[in-house]
Formats: C-alpha cells, sequence, structure tokens
C-alpha cells in the first residue's frame, strides 16, 4: 500500500511536471507534504516506471483494483495458478502486503461488488493465457525433441531423409512430424508422430488425433516427453485403443483423458 500510495503521488506531480527527475519529484513531495514520510517511493517509482503510462487512472471506478489487476499481470505471481480453486485458495498464498493491498481493495468481501466479481474473472482468464503459454511453450519443446530424435533415428537406419515439422505450417493435420520408416517388406514408408508432454501420468488426446493415428495405425506413433527430464516413451495406436471411447447413442466424444500408467509401454 506504501508503494502504491507513492506511486499515485508521484504519478500526479509528474504530470504537472514532466521535466522533474525521479529525484526532483520525490524531494519535492517529502518537502510539501508531511505525510510523504511514510510512503515507499522507491517501490512508487518502480510502478511509474513498470506500469502501463497509457492506463486511465482517474476513469477507474477502484484505482486500488486497477493496480492490483496490472501488477498481477506484470509479474505473474506464483499464486496465479490458485485463482481457480476459489479466493479462499489465493488468500492463504498472499504475503502479508499482498494481503493487505487485497483487503483495502474489498476483494475479499463475503458478498463482493460488480467490480470486484470483474476483477476475478479478468484474473482468471489471465491466469488461463499464462497456463496456455506454458502449455504451448511445452509442446513445442516436445515437437523439438522428437524432431531431433527422429533425424538421429533415420541416420541409424541409414535412411538419407530429412524428417519435417508439419505441425508449424499446417496444425490440423492430426499428428505433428512426418519421418520415416522401413514396413517388413523393406520398403520405406511415412512415419507419422503426434508428439506430447506431460509432467504427470497422463496425456490428452483429441478425437482428431486419434482418428489419424488410429486409421494409419501401422505408420502412426504417439511421442511422449517426460519434461523437463526429456524422456521419450514411444506408444503405437494399439497400446492406448483400449483407453479411447465409443461414441453411444446421442453422445459424440471429442477428447479423451489417459493415464498413461495404465497402458502398457511398447520400446522405442
Amino acid at each position: 500500500m506504501a508503494a502504491f500510495l507513492a506511486f499515485l503521488r508521484v504519478r500526479s506531480l509528474r504530470a504537472e511536471h514532466p521535466s522533474f527527475t525521479d529525484a526532483e519529484l520525490v524531494e519535492t513531495l517529502e518537502r510539501v507534504s508531511e505525510s510523504a514520510s511514510g510512503l515507499d517511493f522507491r517501490g512508487g517509482l518502480a510502478l511509474l516506471h513498470g506500469l502501463d503510462p497509457s492506463l486511465n487512472w482517474s476513469a477507474a471506478g477502484d484505482p486500488l483494483r486497477l493496480f492490483i489487476f496490472e501488477w498481477v499481470k506484470l509479474v505473474q505471481p506464483r499464486w496465479l495458478r490458485f485463482v481457480p480453486y476459489g479466493r479462499e485458495r489465493v488468500r492463504g498464498a498472499l504475503g502479508r502486503d499482498q494481503a493487505q493491498c487485497f483487503r483495502e481493495a474489498r476483494l475479499f468481501e463475503e458478498t463482493p461488488d460488480d467490480e470486484a466479481i470483474q476483477f476475478w474473472d479478468r484474473v482468471a482468464a489471465l491466469m488461463r493465457g499464462v497456463l496456455d503459454a506454458e502449455k504451448m511453450e511445452r509442446g513445442r519443446l516436445a515437437e523439438r525433441l522428437s524432431l531431433e530424435h527422429e533425424r538421429q533415428r533415420l541416420d541409424r537406419l541409414g535412411i538419407a531423409r530429412e524428417p519435417s515439422w508439419v505441425a508449424l505450417e499446417d496444425n490440423t493435420l492430426g499428428y505433428d512430424i512426418l519421418s520415416y520408416d522401413f514396413d517388413p517388406n523393406g520398403r520405406l514408408v511415412p512415419r507419422m508422430i503426434e508428439v506430447k508432454s506431460r509432467r504427470s501420468d497422463v496425456i490428452f488426446l483429441t478425437r482428431n488425433e486419434w482418428n489419424n493415428a488410429f486409421t494409419a495405425a501401422q505408420q502412426s506413433v504417439i511421442h511422449v516427453w517426460e519434461l523437463p527430464q526429456q524422456r521419450l516413451r514411444e506408444f503405437h495406436p494399439h497400446d492406448l485403443a483400449g483407453s479411447v471411447p465409443v461414441d453411444q447413442g446421442a453422445g459424440v466424444w471429442q477428447n479423451v483423458r489417459i493415464t498413461l500408467g495404465a497402458a502398457p509401454l511398447t520400446a522405442p
């Protein structure tokens, strides 16, 4: 709170005297305001330079709520991941100073007002964006690992072909890497690889991914990379078929959650 209040004072004075340096702003405020002694000007200046300068603080219903949201967006604190579990989980994860700001902003009221509800909805959307970005980053790392794995495998087999990272060009194909292999008759055939990354024993498959793999079962492989260890587990469609649902009645499945510990492994 001391940093936020200092930020408001510094920002207001900077608007009146845009040529003032940071030191001159603080010196002026300390000289003309008796209450300035309890403010955190170092933190206030950090906020002044870190937050979006185009934010309309005068139009904000509650400037403190706007500040908290912008700070969360900037810092992406660890407790952001608790937002889907409710306000109580967030409250328990906050530090003392953070909790004070939330209380002052009336964000933990038993019956929150509409603006407070909008705040929590916006934070939840922000959290989803962070998780989606992390998921995309892990997925791309796994695809790069599979691409290099296939390069080395093709070299060992003496196949003078280069694997293709097809998911970069078309993400609707149902697989990510196009490589090559020999069939039982020694003929060169395509090897279509769907790549997954995981930090638990669970993966998710879309219907499109499964349909593509199952339709071309002899040429399809599912790479599952354990991250951050970068360990590869390789599955063929028949390894997972028993865990895939079937359509019944008016129901049509679109995504399936598979626990890998319950599925047999095929040696890579």
